[in-house]
């Protein structure tokens, strides 16, 4: 307690306490908690909890957290919190029946310790940095495709939404059933940012595809600005295939041999007339 000492024995507790409260104090229960301030950040993991960390020293390692950051995020810093709560020592107290002095030497009879922890919160600012990049989307598309059709022509047209320029950048599909093609790259050439190209493809459509949306994949090869071959991120284009046209050879067909053989009857009539 905050008094004075009165005697050698409370003076004898009151170094004790003294002695104790300078002892390095130990944060216990560290629970740490990634916070993201931008919605283009998404925390993906829990807290992380140390149990014990005395004032100097550090972790035997690096608390991990797994961040998520959105596929078409702009470059740039982005602001984290990393919030983090945990008990300390906030006093001791000390107590003993008596001091007791022999041969100039003093000791405590029935000396005990007791410590008072406190809540205490921390807030730590982390920063995310997003590096320039390219990055695309795929702006308008056109395809609209017929069950059985050959070399049928789907046009779509892609951004650079990024900071970064491209070389030699060539899109490319990834084909399925029921789509063929022997025409599923196309090359765009350089594209710098917010700029945008539209690419042809062919596509032949098995006849017996089901009539219905579909959406086919598809990626931009290109060379950054290091001089790196990279792939980008997956994109759909949406396909519709409408069912086959009918043909009118069939009907014409059977409706001249009806004619024929109407016209045959016809004439055998005529000719036992005669």
């Amino acid at each position: 307690q905050d008094q004075m000492p009165q005697n050698s024995k409370e003076y004898a507790l009151a170094s004790a306490e003294l002695e104790e409260e300078n002892k390095k104090p130990t944060a216990l229960g560290v629970t740490a908690t990634l916070i993201s301030q931008a919605p283009q950040i998404e925390v993906k993991s829990g807290d992380q909890v140390v149990e014990s960390l005395k004032s100097g020293d550090k972790t035997q390692s690096p608390l991990k957290f797994t961040i998520k950051i959105g596929e078409h995020a702009p470059a740039g810093e982005y602001p984290l919190h990393l919030n983090m709560t945990y008990d300390y020592q906030d006093n001791v107290r000390v107590y003993a029946s008596k001091l007791v002095t022999e041969g100039g030497t003093s000791t405590f009879s029935n000396y005990r310790v007791s410590y008072i922890y406190q809540k205490a919160n921390q807030t730590v600012p982390v920063t995310i940095r997003v590096k320039k990049q390219a990055d695309f989307v795929i702006q308008n598309t056109t395809a609209e495709l017929l069950a059985g059709g050959k070399k049928q022509e789907i046009h779509a047209t892609y951004k650079n939404i990024g900071e970064d320029p491209v070389r030699d950048a060539v899109a490319r599909l990834s084909i399925f059933k029921p789509f063929s093609s022997t025409d599923d790259q196309a090359f765009i050439g350089d594209l710098d940012p917010g700029n945008e190209t539209t690419v042809l493809f062919r596509m032949d459509v098995d006849s017996d595809a089901t009539a219905k949306d579909y959406g086919i994949s598809s990626e931009i090869k290109y060379t950054d600005v290091n001089g790196d071959t990279v792939i980008s991120e997956s994109m759909k284009i949406p396909v519709k295939v409408e069912p086959a046209a009918q043909s009118l050879l069939l009907p014409a067909a059977l409706a001249l041999i009806i004619l024929i053989a109407v016209g045959g009857y016809i004439y055998k009539k005529r000719q036992k007339k005669v």
